[in-house]
């Protein structure tokens, strides 16, 4: 007999395992349903601040997307409780290591991880598809993702310029105005068929001109200096 124990496959350090099922679904095929609970030998913590919580609100349970088995569909059923945080004042959804985000999208973390990282590799539509999954459901997970990691954004040598477009003629000719709006430094009239010539061409000087005001503050610095 094996002594090959599921617990092994998951890494989540505050819940315990209390069941392993697998079930036959006609259109998904075989799925296995992990159900996990909190583990009382450690002290419940806010999912918002992570400080330790005064007591227990409520008990829940949601059904997670988890990663794959092979050519199986994992799932994990998560038990949990609402505690009440001291240092939040309010009743929060505790903290197991889990889910990434308890208002976000039904999937444990190291889901989103993974789906993450097959976005920065293939369609959106293509990895629903892979996963089967929901292409918003998808959608939403690497827009999170994205949000975190370009969410600021470092406006220091930036500039203004003001944009204008005109019709000319027919058959879809445009004429694009590109100004300067501060230092009136360069005026350019784009000639453009197309949407994304024109949007090209605007970022092309939105390059130059950024490059331009570098350099000049070096010399500036260096004259300085």
């Amino acid at each position: 007999m094996s002594n090959f124990s599921v617990s092994c496959l998951f890494f989540f350090r505050r819940v315990k395992i209390d069941n392993f099922d697998q079930i036959v679904d006609p259109d998904k095929g075989m799925a296995l349903f992990t159900t996990v609970s909190p583990d009382k030998r450690y002290n419940a913590i806010c999912h918002k601040c992570s400080n330790k919580a005064d007591g227990v609100h409520s008990h829940h349970h949601r059904t997670l997307r988890d990663l794959n088995f092979g050519n199986n569909l994992g799932f994990i059923i998560y038990n949990y409780r609402k505690v009440t945080c001291p240092n939040c004042g309010q009743t929060r959804v505790e903290d197991l290591g889990i889910i990434r985000d308890p208002k976000g999208p039904r999937v444990t973390e190291r889901m989103t991880k993974y789906i993450h990282e097959l976005c920065c590799l293939m369609p959106i539509d293509q990895v629903a598809k892979h996963l089967n999954l929901d292409w918003k459901t998808v959608k939403e997970i690497d827009k999170r993702f994205l949000e975190e990691k370009f969410s600021e954004t470092d406006y220091t040598n930036s500039g203004y310029i003001a944009i204008d477009e005109i019709s000319v003629g027919k058959y879809n000719k445009y004429r694009t105005v590109v100004l300067d709006f501060i230092d009136n430094w360069s005026v350019r009239n784009i000639w453009s068929t197309s949407f994304f010539v024109m949007i090209g061409a605007i970022l092309a000087l939105i390059i130059f001109h950024n490059y331009k005001e570098g350099t000049f503050s070096k010399k500036v610095a260096e004259q300085e200096s």
